[in-house]
């Protein structure tokens, strides 16, 4: 019989996160699932790691080439057999519980196409500092979703979704502007489709590397770029067409606009002052609305201080942080 859950984990040379991901998952209350451990011709010690894994509801496959993330999330997509699916991050942790009650919601209500979850923010090393993916509600439509998707976020790795209807969207796109970020055309696809669930608690712990290439691209400003081609794209696809205004579009450039100049500061001590100016000098010529209120003012000020009063600043944030929150992980 098949199992109630696919869970699809691509990776590509993660051996140093991928034991811990995979232990997430096997950890789970809720254990009907199969997992797909899709091994994208890692060159690192991959293989070995998972020659330690026994557990029965594993199936590991190693491509012979690289197919790239989207060619391999839609390879998993071909193997899911179950009736939800999500994709999981190969350095990112479950709480316990994430299954279990992300699949209560999402089976409640049959309105809803799939359902995510608020996640807490971890460092290379593990180490919770911050929440993520705020702000929504526990029913939301979809076209309001789509638009919500660019203001308060998402994490696809808690994005759970049923399968009849994944198998309508579309292979992942792999050319620009969609190329670097196929999970956020996926989510934007399934709004389409029906409306959206959320679990307003902390499931997952997602792994934020501060000299990764997600960070590189913000503070050359191609993210930002990238991110405004989607939604431009996004607005001209039939299906929004026939619902979106113009004010809709204009206000989703403002939040992405927003959302950038909020971002910039936190990777601004791995990058020069200088890039951090230009990056957030260009956010404010592309859209100048996004500079009429004080607070990236205050931010570009936080920016422009010195890499170690920043970093001073963060460790004293993020201490604080934790000190309030005991047990950072839902049960």
């Amino acid at each position: 019989m098949a199992p109630t859950v696919s869970i699809i984990l691509p990776t590509y040379n993660a051996a140093d996160y991928l034991g811990a991901t995979i232990r997430s998952a096997l950890d789970q209350t809720f254990t009907d699932f199969e997992l797909l451990v899709l091994d994208n011709a890692s060159t690192d010690d991959t293989p070995l790691l998972m020659a330690k894994f026994t557990d029965p509801r594993i199936q590991y496959r190693r491509n012979a080439t690289n197919l790239g993330m989207a060619g391999n999330v839609e390879l998993g997509r071909s193997l899911a057999k179950a009736r939800y699916v999500v994709v999981f991050n190969a350095d990112d942790i479950w709480a316990p519980t994430y299954l279990a009650k992300a699949l209560a919601l999402l089976q409640s209500d049959t309105r809803l196409a799939f359902v995510h979850t608020k996640i807490m923010l971890m460092d290379e090393h593990g180490q919770c500092y911050g929440d993520a993916v705020t702000g929504w509600r526990q029913l939301t439509s979809g076209h309001e979703a789509f638009l919500d998707c660019f203001l308060a976020g998402f994490s696809s790795p808690t994005v759970l979704i049923r399968n009849d209807i994944l198998r309508t969207v579309p292979p992942l796109p792999t050319s620009e502007p969609w190329g670097m970020v196929p999970d956020s055309w996926m989510f934007l696809q399934l709004c389409l489709r029906g409306d959206v669930g959320f679990v307003a608690e902390p499931l997952m712990r997602y792994r934020v590397h501060s000299s990764s290439m997600m960070s590189e691209s913000y503070a050359n400003g191609s993210f930002f770029r990238r991110r405004m081609a989607t939604v431009r794209d996004a607005f001209t696809w039939p299906e929004v067409r026939e619902w979106a205004s113009p004010q809709d579009r204009r206000r989703v450039l403002y939040y992405v606009a927003r959302q950038a100049t909020t971002i910039l500061p936190v990777i601004r001590g791995a990058h020069s002052r200088g890039s951090f100016v230009r990056a957030f000098a260009e956010i404010v010529r592309e859209v100048p609305a996004a500079a009429m209120h004080p607070e990236p003012w205050a931010r570009l000020a936080y920016g422009l201080l010195p890499r170690h009063v920043i970093s001073a600043l963060r460790a004293k944030k993020r201490k604080s942080w934790a000190a309030r929150h005991a047990e950072p992980l839902a049960p």
